[in-house]
This record gives structure tokens, C-alpha cells and sequence, in this order.
């Protein structure tokens, strides 16, 4: 019997450290981004720190991701569309990105569903799809006293990157109880429209979106708009 119960704790000990081993090999070579759902915001994310040519880039949800996947190369314009989970604050943040590396563009291009716009991080994916990608310490520095207040309802949300949570599909159960007093543009996505247009005017660009007969109506303006 106690032989017994040693293999079993030893054999407990070995598979508690080969998943923490799994976890960090995972984390460390950054493989876990292809493999959880939500892919293609890391994809997004790691293309939008790449400098280009592309005087043109597309934001979107998973409708413009089906038009415009990101995995495309097209020598017009260059495409960051991924899912409507990152909200507002996600285009805004992968759009800097692309602008911080040295990109520059004249027109960006918005092509998102109504719906979309409605999302205040207040959602059953926001631990998934926009946390375990944005709540570091390289995005938090611009986060809104709103943003962050939303963060802090949602369970767990300072667990999000540990390696066993951040390399999984893991998030907890998450209801939101906030009371919806919009209609159509969430806080947060206000002001994060607001950011991008801040954006427009410091970098000369015109933004657009597209509405769902796909015709394009202008939002934002830059200096030249």
C-alpha cells in the first residue's frame, strides 16, 4: 500500500511538472498563439508591428476578417481585421502598433458590424480574446479609467496571463451585470473612435467604414479630410 501510494504521488509530482514545462515551452516560444482560440489576433498583433509598404490597412471583426483575412499579402493595403472580441480599444491598439512602425497610411479602412460597436468589454470572450493578447504591460499604459474599470469586473482578469491560463482556452465564467443605458456606441467605444481620430490628424489619414450593403461612409478625418 504505501509502495502504492509513493508511485502515485511521484507519478503526480512528474505530470504537475511536465504541465508546467508544457506550459512555459509554450509560452517562451510563443507557439500557444497559433494554437488557442483567437489566433488570428496574435497574427493581427504580431503583423501590425511590421513595417510596409501598404499605403492602405483594414480593421475589422470576423466579418472583415472573412473579405479581408489578415493572412492575405496584397500589394494595395494590408489587413489587421481579426474579431469583434478586442473591441474598439483592439483596432485602436493594433492600429497604433502598425503607426509606431514606422508605417505610414493615408486611409484606414473600418469594416465591422453594427453590433460591433456595442461591445464594452463586457463580454463572455473579453478574458479571452482581449485580455490574455492586451492586458500587459505593453497596451495597459493606454487604457482608459474606463477600460480599467470594466477589467476589474471581470473575475480573474489579473490571472490572465499566467502561463498555464494565457497558453490555454481557459477563461471563467463571466456575466456581465452592468446596466445598458446605449444604444448603438459603447464608453469605450467612443472613446477609443475619439483616439483613432486623434490618431487621423497626428498622422494625415482619412478613416472609413463599411457599412453592411459593403458602400463606405467617412468617420474620421484626418488633416486632409
Amino acid at each position: 500500500m504505501k509502495q502504492f501510494i509513493l508511485s502515485s504521488v511521484i507519478f503526480l509530482v512528474f505530470l504537475f511538472a511536465l504541465t508546467i514545462a508544457i506550459n512555459f515551452f509554450l509560452l517562451f516560444t510563443g507557439i500557444y498563439k497559433q494554437t488557442v482560440a483567437g489566433a488570428e489576433i496574435y497574427y493581427s498583433i504580431n503583423k501590425s508591428k511590421e513595417k510596409r509598404k501598404q499605403k492602405k490597412i483594414i480593421l475589422g471583426d470576423s466579418m472583415g476578417s472573412q473579405l479581408f483575412p489578415n493572412t492575405i499579402n496584397n500589394s494595395t493595403f494590408t489587413s489587421l481585421a481579426c474579431n469583434q472580441a478586442i473591441g474598439m480599444i483592439g483596432h485602436y491598439l493594433l492600429l497604433n502598433n502598425a503607426l509606431n512602425a514606422g508605417n505610414h497610411f493615408d486611409t484606414v479602412f473600418m469594416v465591422i458590424t453594427p453590433f460591433s460597436f456595442q461591445n464594452n468589454l463586457n463580454q463572455i470572450y473579453t478574458y479571452h480574446y482581449f485580455l490574455k493578447p492586451f492586458y500587459n504591460a505593453e497596451y495597459s499604459p493606454l487604457f482608459t479609467k474606463t477600460v480599467n474599470v470594466q477589467i476589474q469586473k471581470i473575475p480573474y482578469s489579473n490571472f490572465c496571463c499566467y502561463p498555464y491560463i494565457l497558453t490555454s482556452n481557459w477563461a471563467p465564467d463571466f456575466a456581465s451585470m452592468d446596466d445598458i443605458t446605449y444604444t448603438f456606441l459603447s464608453p469605450i467605444t467612443i472613446q477609443y473612435l475619439d483616439k483613432i481620430k486623434e490618431l487621423g490628424f497626428k498622422y494625415n489619414f482619412i478613416n472609413y467604414f463599411a457599412n453592411s450593403d459593403c458602400s463606405l461612409q467617412k468617420v474620421i478625418s484626418g488633416k486632409n479630410g
